[in-house]
């Protein structure tokens, strides 16, 4: 918990997880779609 925000707060199988997992997800990825930039 953070912020009083738990990490499946999203669809079922999705969760909000980090700054860095976005960052290496981009880096090892050729594509990244993000919404609500």
């Amino acid at each position: 918990k953070r912020q009083g925000f738990e990490d499946n707060n999203l669809i079922e199988g999705f969760r909000i997880s980090g700054l860095g997992q976005l960052i290496e997800a981009g880096v090892e990825s050729d594509r990244l779609v993000v919404f609500g930039a």
